[in-house]
């Protein structure tokens, strides 16, 4: 366990050096967001910041404070291991809960596969809110499994404590409650795990009731209606390839693994392992949205990986030791290629940020498809004096004012498509004055992931 611990910080460690990629935008909207939040800016209703509440996923009052904390000491490194934290939280909470459910030799192979899983590998290194609430939804998994085994109330309390917490700091967490009431009712008789059950949710729906009437006036946050209303869809049949690709070599093996446990209790770790999986899938397929879909799987990988682990064992005692090391490698491979290409979904904007604060003036303003990239630099080196100084794409499609007097655009050009901002920039008779190139990783309507040369463009007004 020791090792596993020591080679996941390090596996982490040499992916954020290697292959480390710029902020995409929600890592940047949340470092800034908890950076005024510290700063006292989302407290005065005459702000923009104050509205974080309305729009975010999650409290902006617990995990930006902690991203923006971790940038003021080491920038983006530093943000994204305080993911890396969350991560290993995730992990050795994996192992304890299916040590606790089947002992500790597939606990410890559950915990490896899970380490090595494509998603989680990078969610882990993620500077978004997925990180810390997933932590704590485990830390209530394995207060659970320590009430199974003790049926004491304090354990049944601090799980829903840490799932009350889990759910306010990202909202779509709530799903993760099925998976520790199955947790549960796989340890204990029907009738003292409803009672389990009952206290928890009691806890936990106090905690998330309390939250959601004082800040939103309501029991749903104001948030659910944008991802219900999100405008880029997915077909269902696409998220469902999706999720099936993600899932295909865990299924295997969690099924597998099925074949270990006898009478009864197959059933109730069936429904522990997949519960929390198909309603992710089903979440998804609802709304026919793919908004955090890479990371919502890991939600459901949580409770599907301690039958993977099982799976390996019976695997590792038929086959014997090099068959298991083949399957490991072939995992980690696989993980590390889905790895790379979640890492790599946007390109960097680190060069065109770069070019931008060694050429800014005082009161200029720039408009980009994604401008939170370019208002973490720029805020946090006093460039600008507020992140909303500068405008995003839905300025454009607003016409909220005359764009053709802005300074700086910067647009993302493509085989693809030649982005809105880059079409105006030349309509406006700005002039590129700096680009840089990148390859990212799409997937197509038709579920196939494809490399993409994108070329960012910093058009500037009057450049010679």
């Amino acid at each position: 366990m020791r090792f596993l611990f020591i080679g996941f910080i390090l596996l982490q460690v040499l992916l954020l050096l290697w292959q480390g990629n710029g902020p995409f935008s929600d890592e940047s909207i949340y470092i800034l967001a908890g950076t005024r939040v510290i700063e006292g800016f989302a407290f005065d209703s005459r702000n923009l910041d104050y509205f974080y509440s309305r729009w975010f996923q999650g409290s902006p009052f617990i995990w930006p404070p902690l991203a923006s904390l971790g940038y003021s000491l080491a920038g983006l490194f530093g943000s994204r291991m305080i993911a890396v934290v969350c991560a290993t939280v995730i992990w050795t909470s994996v192992f304890f809960v299916c040590k606790r459910q089947y002992g500790p030799r597939p606990a410890f192979l559950a915990a490896a596969a899970f380490c090595i899983d494509g998603q989680f590998l990078a969610l882990s290194h993620s500077a978004v809110y997925d990180a810390p609430s997933l932590a704590l939804l485990a830390l209530a998994c394995v207060a659970a499994s320590q009430y199974a085994s003790s049926e004491r109330r304090d354990f049944a309390m601090l799980s829903g404590l840490l799932l009350g917490a889990a759910t306010i700091t990202k909202y779509s967490t709530i799903v993760g409650s099925l998976g520790v009431a199955c947790i549960l009712f796989q340890g204990l008789p029907f009738n003292r795990a409803a009672k389990a059950v009952a206290i928890v949710a009691t806890v936990s729906g106090s905690i998330v009731s309390v939250y959601c009437v004082t800040t939103f006036g309501s029991l749903i946050p104001s948030s659910f209606q944008f991802y219900l209303h999100y405008p880029q869809r997915l077909s269902r049949s696409v998220i469902l390839l999706q999720f099936a690709e993600w899932i295909a070599v865990a299924a295997c093996f969690a099924g597998y693994g099925l074949g270990v446990i006898a009478g009864t209790q197959r059933w109730k770790a069936l429904l522990s392992g997949v519960a929390v999986m198909i309603a992710v899938v089903g979440m998804h397929v609802v709304t026919e949205s793919h908004v955090s879909s890479h990371k919502h799987f890991v939600l459901g990988a949580m409770f599907l990986f301690p039958l993977v682990g099982l799976g390996l064992m019976r695997f590792h005692d038929r086959m014997g030791n090099g068959w298991l090391g083949v399957a490991f490698t072939l995992l980690l491979v696989l993980g590390g290629m889905r790895s790379y290409a979640t890492d790599h979904y946007w390109p960097d904007s680190r060069p065109a940020a770069a070019y931008l604060l060694e050429n800014w003036r005082k009161g200029d303003s720039l408009v980009s498809d994604e401008a939170w990239n370019f208002r973490l630099p720029l805020y946090v080196s006093g460039a600008i004096a507020s992140p909303f100084d500068l405008l995003d794409s839905w300025n454009v499609q607003k016409g909220k004012r005359n764009l053709c007097d802005i300074e700086w655009m910067v647009g993302n050009t493509s085989a693809w498509r030649e982005d809105q901002i880059s079409q105006l920039a030349r309509e406006c008779g700005h002039r590129p004055v700096f680009s840089s190139d990148d390859v990212v990783y799409r997937r197509h309507e038709s579920g196939s992931f494809e490399a993409v040369q994108i070329k960012q463009v910093v058009f500037r007004r009057n450049a010679t």
